[in-house]
């Protein structure tokens, strides 16, 4: 592991659970009109585009990271969808 190897971990973890605490609390309030669609599509984006470069570049840390972050994200999306 190189000096800067946790820097790489440290942003997936942080990437994986970006959205967690707003997709728990919208789904407990079932209120999202504070929310800014264009911030959550943008964001989604985001992981998708890095997602298609792990699968391009075969990376795995970028597939399993932002694999697992985009369903948590389009719950967001989901959510604000429903109650926005």
């Amino acid at each position: 592991m190189t000096d800067v190897t946790w820097l790489i971990y440290a942003a997936d973890f942080v990437t994986i659970w970006v959205f967690l605490p707003q997709l728990v609390k919208s789904l407990k309030t079932k209120k999202t009109r504070d929310l800014s669609m264009p911030t959550v599509l943008l964001q989604i984006l985001s992981l998708l585009l890095w997602l298609s470069y792990g699968l391009v570049k075969g990376d795995t840390t970028l597939i399993a990271c932002n694999a697992i972050a985009l369903p948590i994200g389009i719950g967001v999306l989901a959510a604000k969808m429903r109650y926005g």
